[in-house]
């Protein structure tokens, strides 16, 4: 009884307990709003009942993993004091980023051909079209435009091929991606000198299929993840770093400032995220540190909003005539109106009819998991004249139907934080347009783009590819395809952050 008690009060034990009851909530609640469309029913009592059976036998299962794992590395430690030593001197730093990089890039090569020239989808055929017309947008940011717009004209200008072009911004990716990746590898190899995790790290971003896949797509996401990897590994570095030179805040800075601009909303997010970090670590971290991020943030959001500024006047790019709001805000309303239409007042269909044009369309259009279909429904114009009184209504509606607002949200990100979910996997393809699939694979043909069109080089490969994630047939394999999840890939990561 003793020994359970003291295992109890330790520091690491909580952390465990604290986050298999995050993993119990989310296999519980996941599976209702999966399955039953509500969070919580009749059977409350059953459900924090199996919450609080999950979290037990989840805590102990790991609790006991990593004192088994523990117990086996005390006892190499004792026969070979010096084993660290050797471990740490397995990888010369310079030698593994070299190593990872042209491994990375060789793994990748195969799916290049397959898709060569590359994927030219999602935003990327609008933003290029639009540019040609000497038309560019701020709804999609414009240094991608920019990047990907420079590269088609070089292989337009040069060689007259706009094959070409596009293959040179694919190869752009690819290279960029491939440095942050061998810099991520390089980065965990130096705080763990653990030889089976480096193996496993870089096998796993050479040879993973969404890894192989997203360099070659002309979406803006790619290149904004990957400067969000750099941007929390630097800040992960600076909490263990007392002299930061120069350079290294330069660097910082750039870094920051570039993954602002390669997405609109990015900055929202990084406010909200300082925010948190003050609130929470400001007593329990260095003041020299907290003191240090804080200049850093400031600076760059400062050189941010005056270089997006320089972008938007040096290109002449139209505003949209959009005012941004959250997008939880016109996903919530949707389903309101979709679940509790016949509660609602005539005031309030009045009010919904006002700054979203039509309820009718509304309730037909919204889906539970992607927020465009019904963000896109929001009259600007009436949205503009009566922003007050909009989120009055807003914050009245959420206070009636606080479940509902809650419900939507969770059902909009549910990718990110339930286990099994299945709403990312209904994504329509030209490749496979008989089903849905996790993943755009496919090339948009635009007429303007003279000559412009992709080669299947390895159709083997490319059916391969079309069946596997247009047609969700990953899903087949026994276990395998759990790795594929969005979630738990983030749930992986966040378990070695923890443990």
């Amino acid at each position: 009884m003793k020994k359970f008690r003291e295992i109890i009060l330790e520091r690491k034990f909580k952390y465990i307990l604290l986050f298999n009851i995050i993993l119990s909530l989310q296999f519980v609640l996941g599976n209702k709003l999966q399955n039953k469309n509500i969070l919580f029913g009749d059977n409350i009592i059953l459900d924090y009942i199996y919450i609080i059976v999950l979290a037990v036998l989840f805590t102990t299962i790991v609790y006991l993993f990593q004192d088994i794992k523990n117990r086996i590395s005390n006892k190499r430690k004792c026969k070979a004091d010096n084993q660290l030593y050797i471990e740490e001197k397995f990888f010369k730093e310079k030698h593994l980023f070299i190593y990872s990089f042209t491994l990375i890039i060789v793994c990748w090569i195969p799916a290049f051909i397959t898709f060569f020239p590359g994927m030219l989808n999602y935003d990327g055929p609008d933003q290029l079209l639009l540019f040609l017309q000497d038309i560019v947008l701020t709804n999609s940011p414009i240094i991608h435009t920019l990047c990907l717009s420079g590269c088609y004209l070089l292989g337009i200008n040069l060689f007259n091929s706009s094959i070409l072009g596009i293959m040179f911004y694919v190869v752009f990716q690819m290279i960029v991606m491939a440095y942050i990746f061998s810099y991520a590898i390089n980065f965990i190899y130096k705080i763990t000198y653990n030889k089976i995790l480096i193996i496993f790290s870089i096998l796993f971003i050479a040879i993973f299929p969404y890894n192989q896949l997203f360099p070659l797509m002309t979406t803006k996401d790619t290149l904004f993840a990957g400067l969000m990897l750099l941007f929390i590994i630097k800040l992960y570095e600076w909490f263990y770093i007392d002299k930061v030179t120069k350079k290294e805040y330069v660097t910082f800075i750039i870094i920051t400032v570039l993954m602002l601009l390669f997405r609109l909303n990015a900055i929202y997010a990084f406010i909200l995220f300082f925010i948190f970090i003050f609130a929470f670590f400001a007593k329990k971290c260095n003041k020299k540190i907290m003191k240090r991020i804080l200049v850093v943030s400031v600076i760059s959001i400062f050189i941010y909003y005056n270089i997006n500024i320089l972008l938007i006047k040096f290109t002449n790019a139209k505003a949209t005539g959009q005012t941004f709001i959250l997008p939880f805000i016109p996903q919530a309303v949707a389903r309101v109106a979709k679940e509790k239409n016949e509660d609602l007042t005539e005031n309030e269909k009045l009010q919904i009819n006002l700054y979203f044009t039509n309820i009718d369309r509304l309730i037909d259009r919204y889906n539970p998991s992607i927020s465009d279909y019904s963000y896109r429904l929001i009259d600007q114009d009436k949205l503009k004249q009566n922003q007050l009184e909009f989120y009055k209504f807003i914050f009245k509606l959420g206070i009636k139907y606080p479940q509902v607002f809650l419900e939507s949200y969770l059902d909009t990100i549910r990718a990110y934080w339930y286990i099994q979910d299945t709403s990312f996997m209904k994504l329509h393809n030209d490749e496979a347009p008989d089903v849905k699939g996790c993943l755009e694979i496919d090339f948009v043909n635009v007429p303007m783009f003279t000559g412009l069109k992709q080669y299947n080089l390895l159709p083997a490969m490319r059916n391969f590819y079309t069946d596997m994630f247009c047609r969700n047939e990953y899903r087949e394999i026994p276990l395998l395809y759990i790795i594929f999840q969005p979630r738990n890939i983030f749930l992986f990561i966040i378990r070695i952050a923890f443990l």
